[in-house]
């Protein structure tokens, strides 16, 4: 059995507040092992993983498959800044409404990589 390690991460809803939570994830989690962490989180969507820019770390954040459809009502204007940064760090003249968005909750998981 390989070792894990206590990881922290944020669940971010749409509306209210964002959810800390923590899991023993391996150094190099299996793609089950991710599903089983942060698929329940997904109102139902299986994970599509996003490379964000938090806090000058890249770092690795999950929405729902479907997320960025605009068939979903609500935007997750927390979860479209951190997946927009790294774009308006890079190029910071960038309009963003020209940047995708993300709708339904998010995954981040801010003090680790784990998708590899």
């Amino acid at each position: 059995m390989s070792s894990s390690t206590l990881t922290q991460y944020f669940v971010i809803p749409e509306i209210g507040e964002n959810r800390v939570y923590h899991a023993h994830i391996s150094p190099r989690p299996s793609l089950a092992m991710l599903k089983a962490t942060i698929e329940e989180h997904l109102d139902g969507e299986r994970l599509e993983h996003v490379a964000v820019l938090w806090e000058g770390e890249r770092r690795d954040m999950f929405v729902g498959e479907r997320s960025s459809i605009n068939g979903r009502m609500i935007r997750n204007i927390r979860a479209t800044a951190i997946y927009r940064n790294n774009t308006l760090t890079q190029r910071p003249e960038t309009d963003p409404e020209t940047l995708p968005a993300i709708s339904g909750p998010a995954v981040l998981f801010p003090d680790r990589r784990v998708w590899f």
